[in-house]
């Protein structure tokens, strides 16, 4: 398979040009360089484009390799008015985005963690991350769970590992809104680069079709495998900190909002998980973790998200542990949504009690 060609622009930001080249995946090839006010690379040499040769070269890509956001914008318009095309242009932002380095890659952890050893499987999101202590259960478990994790990108990656795993029990730690929730459609989960986490399948789902995420999902596409690989976040920390005496929290859009096609998509895809999770394991629990209700100011939208939820599930011939409100003190919690350190341990002898 041919190599993808990819010229960058912008000699002068040395730092993030030394970036682009080392991160750049191994299916992309650089074949020049080019900049608006020089003649030549003026640092290694390499094959130099006139800016208004552009137009004439074939590449896929041209990384705008510029650190200023207002010089970055103003370039590629010029380069527009030039007739380059906009959707070749990336700027790499996740290189210059310190938060990137947290990211790790949950396909990769997968095929690595994913043994015959492993008893347990656990699907969700930040919950079950952050609030099951893994170290601390009475068999040894599998995570699949990251921050913002859907249900969809739960199945596809059990779905890449699941002829390796002789896991009995699978646990699916999911909040009451989690059926009405897209990954990939939520601009925040690339923003904050929790999308780089899932690159390694290479599917972006609906997110192919939304513009303001697309240079996210080019970004990852070309520097996420080596950028992940250097940095290899692997471990989650956990909260020691305890919520605050003020702290209250309204529900956001996903519990206020009903998003139907979302809805009825991951209830297909639930059934299809289902399915493929029961032809591996003996036995599966889905666990509602824990919320401190005091402190919602918009207690009244949480019974919709609950209908709604066990709606999905009554079909299904699985077991359901609602801990919803199973801990009510503010000193388990480092927020109104999640546990700290002390919950968290709490939380994980729940989890033993269950698993058995």
């Amino acid at each position: 398979m041919p190599m993808e060609k990819v010229i960058i622009y912008g000699v002068y930001g040395i730092e993030l040009r030394r970036k682009v080249e080392s991160f750049l995946n191994s299916k992309y090839e650089i074949v020049g360089y080019s900049d608006t006010y020089l003649e030549c690379d003026v640092l290694d040499n390499k094959p130099f484009f006139h800016i208004e040769e552009l137009i004439g070269i074939e590449f896929d890509y041209l990384v705008v390799a510029i650190r200023n956001t207002e010089i970055c914008c103003e370039v590629i318009e010029d380069l527009v008015s030039r007739g380059i095309n906009r959707r070749k242009m990336v700027i790499p932002s996740m290189l210059t985005d310190d938060y990137c380095v947290f990211q790790k890659d949950l396909l990769k952890c997968a095929y690595e963690g994913v043994n015959e050893d492993v008893e347990v499987l656990i699907f969700g999101l930040s919950y079950s991350l952050r609030e099951i202590h893994k170290q601390k259960l009475n068999k040894k478990a599998f995570d699949f769970s990251w921050h913002g994790l859907d249900l969809y990108y739960n199945c596809q990656l059990f779905e890449k590992v699941k002829a390796k795993t002789k896991a009995k029990t699978a646990l699916m730690v999911f909040p009451y809104d989690y059926f009405n929730y897209d990954m990939s459609s939520s601009q925040y989960q690339y923003t904050r680069w929790h999308m780089m986490s899932v690159s390694g399948l290479d599917d972006y789902h609906n997110g192919e079709y939304l513009e303001d995420v697309l240079n996210s999902i080019t970004c990852m596409r070309l520097f996420a495998e080596k950028f992940m690989a250097y940095y290899h976040a692997r471990e989650n920390i956990y909260r020691h900190k305890a919520i605050t005496d003020s702290e209250r929290l309204t529900l956001g859009h996903l519990w206020c909002k009903d998003h139907e096609k979302t809805f009825e998509e991951n209830k297909e895809i639930f059934k299809a998980f289902i399915n493929e999770l029961k032809k591996v394991v003996n036995r599966i629990v889905v666990i509602v973790p824990p919320f401190l209700l005091s402190r919602i100011n918009n207690p009244e939208v949480i019974e919709p998200r609950k209908k709604q939820f066990y709606e999905v599930l009554k079909p299904f011939d699985i077991e359901v542990v609602d801990l919803m409100d199973a801990l009510q003190e503010d000193r388990y919690y480092e927020d109104v949504t999640h546990l700290n350190y002390e919950g968290a341990l709490v939380f994980t002898e729940m989890i033993n009690e269950i698993i058995g």
